[in-house]
């Protein structure tokens, strides 16, 4: 898993002055800084709709420890591990308990939020790294802090997770991508762009032009230029961490240096 550096998060503590007799007291030997956990309870950028239609918007996660570890590192690929930090660092969301049915459900955005937030839970909001520097010209470290530094794209309204795109076909109604749809990507690295685009639509798009769709073969049939369209509006409208825009400043020139990361990174997984 990856090395952090740890930020101090509260103020100094303040040293107390006393005068007795019009003798100075010596002053007590300064406290050591400590670092405020970050908070475990926080708002979903999406937000939850239960399959009876309830929605909530928060969730609680918690630190893992070495049992976890152990159960993470006996999976054998990269999902299956990512399922288990979800399963066990993942509390609660509103006061739905956490299963199997709920983290499919999930917008694939909320469940990317949770695990950066699982991260800081556990090794803290700050994640050193190394990158070039355009400015100084070489290698340098830069310090990342997740719930600061990364941008989180909000949805206001969870009933805008259906959508409709104009098409050259006509309108395609489209879904965003949940957790099921996230594992089948992730647990298809070896296929193309296009096959994992294919893939994208096939478990997000609703109907197109009014059609319900047939599987895979209807966005087969819609063209290039229309499954780009829908991909980009698929990407600017999910909500989530963007990880892969993230950028920190320059620790020798402050100069703003491009940080991309993913969760899979974070965990190292």
């Amino acid at each position: 898993m990856a090395t952090t550096k740890t930020a101090v998060t509260n103020d100094m503590i303040q040293q107390a002055m006393s005068m007795i007799e019009e003798e100075p007291v010596e002053a007590p030997p300064e406290q050591p800084t400590l670092e405020m956990p970050p908070d475990l309870t926080f708002d979903l950028p999406g937000g939850y709709t239960s399959p009876t239609g309830e929605i909530a918007w928060t969730a609680e996660v918690r630190e893992l420890n070495g049992r976890d570890e152990e159960q993470i590192a006996k999976t054998s690929t990269l999902i299956k591990a990512l399922n288990v930090v979800l399963t066990r660092g993942l509390v609660k969301v509103g006061d739905f308990p956490v299963d199997d049915m709920l983290l499919n459900n999930m917008l694939a955005g909320d469940r990317d939020y949770v695990l950066m937030r699982i991260y800081a839970a556990t090794f803290g909001e700050d994640v050193t790294t190394t990158r070039f520097c355009p400015d100084c010209q070489h290698n340098t470290e830069v310090t990342l802090n997740l719930l600061k530094d990364v941008k989180v794209r909000e949805l206001d309204d969870p009933s805008n997770r259906r959508f409709t795109v104009e098409c050259s076909v006509g309108p395609v109604v489209v879904d965003l991508p949940t957790g099921h749809t996230q594992k089948l990507l992730m647990a298809s690295i070896d296929k193309s762009i296009a096959e994992l685009s294919t893939m994208l639509l096939e478990n997000t798009v609703v109907s197109i032009n009014g059609n319900q769709i047939l599987g895979r073969s209807s966005v087969l049939e819609l063209s290039i230029r229309d499954r780009r369209l829908l991909n980009e509006a698929i990407s600017e409208r999910s909500p989530g961490p963007q990880m892969q825009d993230a950028s920190a400043a320059c620790s020798e020139c402050g100069a703003v240096v491009e940080v991309p990361l993913s969760v899979a990174a974070l965990f190292q997984l």
